[in-house]
């Protein structure tokens, strides 16, 4: 005769199941009393931490060939304790896609990488601090990822020159990758910094405004506030990129048949850095 087993046992072996995503999905995180121990993302059984939640999903959700979405949601707020996460094509198949939300909640996130895969981010802060330091991006979207950024997410960068480590650029879209930003997003500087840029894009990467973008705060020494390399592409469209940050270097540097859209409006559609862009070797602004 077969013994009997518990609840709580049945529900750790079923937790343990591969669980192909098939449908639109939503897990739970809940810092102030989750237990990943024992979480399965329900809103009875929610994670403490974005770490356990993305385990989950690697080991549970992930491999599936459907197009589907799976959505994290916060009960509580939440300030993430990793330095970085990375998501991508070992844990999430190209056809599932993520989106994180911290709507109610003040959620902030650490610097995010992206291997070939799907995220948006809605309702929350990344934020770059002197813990981060070993990390070159607060979003670093490579091998043909798609990084959707909405106007209720904010990027903050608490750090000084003395003291920012690795960190070169708030963005970085490279091989096929795309990041999309959209009306209202801003970008932070809590202090005076010298960094490399604000945007690269190379190796076909690419960036489309989809709303007026905001860079804000402090004073900044860089080299040009976007850097397109080897087919990078930055659409502007009908939109602007602003702010009261005092911005020391040029707009853009274009380089090997890279192309920057501004809809034939001209440079001050960027309304900040010292120094006119530069577009060589085949490269077109128009």
């Amino acid at each position: 005769m077969a013994e009997n087993i518990s609840k709580d046992l049945a529900n750790r072996l079923l937790a343990k199941t591969l669980k192909p995503v098939t449908e639109y999905t939503t897990l739970y995180i809940k810092q102030d009393t989750g237990d990943d121990s024992i979480a399965d993302g329900t809103q009875e059984r929610p994670f403490k931490s974005l770490l356990a939640c993305h385990n989950y999903i690697t080991s549970n959700l992930g491999n599936t060939n459907s197009f589907s979405r799976i959505t994290i949601k916060f009960l509580s707020d939440y300030t993430e304790t990793a330095t970085t996460i990375t998501f991508g094509s070992t844990n999430l198949s190209l056809g599932v896609g993520l989106t994180i939300d911290g709507k109610g909640f003040n959620v902030i996130l650490c610097p995010i990488t992206a291997y070939s895969c799907s995220i948006d981010l809605n309702n929350l802060t990344i934020k770059y601090t002197e813990t981060n330091n070993t990390f070159r991006y607060c979003i670093d979207a490579l091998y043909c990822s798609i990084i959707r950024v909405f106007g209720t997410v904010k990027f903050i960068v608490d750090v000084t020159s003395t003291t920012k480590g690795s960190f070169q650029s708030i963005m970085r879209s490279l091989y096929s990758s795309e990041i999309a930003l959209y009306e209202n997003f801003t970008i932070e500087f809590k202090e005076n910094i010298s960094i490399y840029n604000i945007f690269i894009a190379s190796s076909l990467g690419g960036y489309t405004l989809y709303g007026d973008i905001k860079i804000n705060g402090a004073a900044i020494t860089l080299n040009q506030i976007i850097n397109l390399n080897s087919f990078g592409r930055f659409s502007i469209g009908k939109y602007n990129i602003s702010g009261t940050s005092n911005i020391i270097g040029s707009k853009y540097y274009l380089n090997y048949k890279s192309l920057l859209v501004l809809n034939g409006r001209g440079n001050e559609v960027i309304n900040l850095g010292s120094k006119a862009g530069e577009a060589v070797n085949d490269s077109l602004v128009y």
